[in-house]
């Protein structure tokens, strides 16, 4: 999953992004909505997510990754960071986001893990605004 996810986003590809879920997948967010229930719901984040990208391109980093695994149940966290590129490949803004405990970590996603607004890290696992 941690080497697909960063392709799935940096291609804004929903089918590839959803390949990463399970059906019945239970997602938590720090954005809009703070947990998407299966992968249907999913789906319309994602979409409305890459969307709302235009020409900008996002670069995914995962830092102190952390799974626990039992027999039919797993689950990761991790430090994750967003850069959103704009089409020169630039850094345009950067979203990091705070340790969450499901397959997908709450970062800054449920609208748009690059919001139009830069943001940057002021502490570890909290993210502020900037103008």
């Amino acid at each position: 999953m941690l080497e697909r996810y960063p392709g799935a986003v940096g291609t804004k590809d929903v089918e590839a992004f959803l390949a990463l879920y399970a059906d019945d997948v239970r997602t938590f967010d720090l954005w809009s909505v703070w947990s998407y229930d299966g992968k249907e719901a999913l789906r319309g984040m994602a979409e409305e997510w890459f969307g709302s990208l235009g020409t900008d391109l996002v670069a995914v980093e995962f830092d102190e990754v952390r799974t626990q695994a039992g027999d039919d149940v797993a689950a990761l966290s991790a430090f994750t960071t967003y850069r959103g590129l704009s089409t020169a490949r630039s850094c345009a803004r950067r979203t990091t986001g705070s340790r969450g405990s499901s397959a997908r970590t709450p970062t800054a996603s449920g609208g748009s893990p690059t919001s139009t607004r830069p943001l940057r890290r002021a502490t570890r696992g909290k993210v502020e605004l900037r103008r």
